[in-house]
């Protein structure tokens, strides 16, 4: 069988625009933030610390951004939990004596002023809204627990209040559940946002505590108040390019003969192995997504795409030999894809987890395809393709 040759072309395009051809003019980048921290300046000595689990990956063309907060007690709402708030109805007040009623209401905080500021210097005073369902806990250092629940923006009046009553102990906060609630921020198009804070001298009134004796240490209004120290959790860099490049445009193996290639059974993969280094390099500032493809799903030889053998597309094509590609070990990530080393399915995404630098072996081998053999062949093309975030 004459020499096989399998040839490659790179392309290098965000994930807004995950095509198999070269297509640099697309530029949506995103991005995605995941377990940072804003601290809210506190009220009257009393924490109220916001924490964000997330925020939605959103565009320079997005009219609005989502931040999630982090719950740090989860399902634990007993006097040793967290009392992280993201409303920052935080607090943990006096041992007292004898019997005692808490009271807590928590109020339907629907928004308030915001300041924005971009990454361009500009800023701007927006109306941000809370939405979705949030529960309150409250306990007592006997271990009882009770709650009130608010569904954003539906909730009307004075919120929801609820009760606890203990004796010869404390109160405090204990956390709070609610995976739906979220703050949604418009923004302006065009902008990356580079900071928040709640407007100068607004603070968000969200819930007042209090006993029915009106002890000393529990009345106490809690304020969303205060600049958000966001450690540049809003911003991206819109200016990320990322660079794909091959250490080979092709690649060949030594040609077998017939008789060679009848030593080995169908499906056995046979003779030596050549490898092409696929470099993906970009200029953010941190790692981010990617995802590599090469080819697409018609050029694999069977249905089921999960071989790594390749249909022989070659003028005067070998029968019962063919070619198929393998991932190896990616380098440059900041975790090891689970799919290195495996059969390459041609025309799927393949998640390199996140990276600026990243290299992706790609090798290819001789494998047996049928039970007649014929001499002939053996080529095909394929475009490797980058998305990145």
């Amino acid at each position: 069988m004459p020499m096989t040759r399998l040839s490659f072309a790179p392309s290098c395009a965000p994930s807004c625009a995950p095509s198999l051809t070269a297509s640099w003019p697309f530029r949506m980048i995103t991005r995605f933030f995941s377990g940072l921290l804003l601290c809210l300046l506190a009220h009257a000595s009393w924490a109220n610390t916001f924490y964000v689990g997330s925020i939605n990956r959103y565009k320079a063309s997005d009219t609005v951004v989502q931040v999630y907060p982090k719950n740090l007690s989860p399902g634990i709402h007993g006097p040793g939990s967290n009392t992280n708030s993201p409303l920052g109805c935080e607090f943990s007040g006096p041992t007292f004596s004898g019997s005692q009623t808490l009271n807590v209401r928590v109020e339907p905080v629907y928004g308030s002023t915001f300041t924005l500021t971009y990454t361009d210097g500009t800023t701007d005073q927006v109306y941000g809204s809370f939405k979705g369902t949030l529960t309150h806990y409250v306990t007592d250092g006997n271990g009882q627990v009770a709650s009130c629940q608010l569904n954003y923006p539906t909730n009307t009046g004075s919120g929801c209040v609820t009760t606890l009553t203990s004796s010869n102990t404390y109160f405090k906060s204990a956390g709070w559940e609610g995976s739906s609630f979220y703050l949604e921020l418009p923004k302006r198009i065009g902008a990356v946002i580079k900071s928040v804070g709640v407007t100068s001298s607004i603070g968000i009134y969200s819930c007042y505590t209090y006993t029915s004796t009106g002890l000393a240490g529990y009345s106490i209004n809690h304020y969303l108040k205060g600049p958000f120290v966001d450690g540049g959790a809003f911003s991206y860099d819109p200016g990320n390019t990322c660079a794909l490049t091959l250490s080979s445009p092709s690649m060949t193996l030594p040609s077998v003969t017939v008789s060679q290639a009848s030593g080995y059974s169908v499906n056995t993969r046979f003779g030596s192995t050549q490898t092409v280094q696929a470099q993906i390099n970009c200029s953010a500032s941190t790692a981010m997504g990617m995802r590599i493809t090469v080819g697409d799903a018609s050029q694999a030889f069977n249905a089921s795409n999960s071989d790594g053998i390749m249909k022989n597309t070659a003028t005067g094509a070998a029968t019962g030999v063919s070619m198929a590609l393998s991932f190896g070990t990616v380098t440059g990530s900041s975790g090891s894809p689970a799919w290195g080393g495996s059969p390459v399915p041609y025309g799927m995404a393949m998640d390199l987890v996140n990276g600026k630098n990243v290299v992706v072996p790609i090798s290819g081998q001789l494998v047996r395809t049928g039970t007649s053999l014929a001499p002939g062949n053996i080529s095909n093309a394929f475009t490797i393709s980058v998305q990145y975030d």
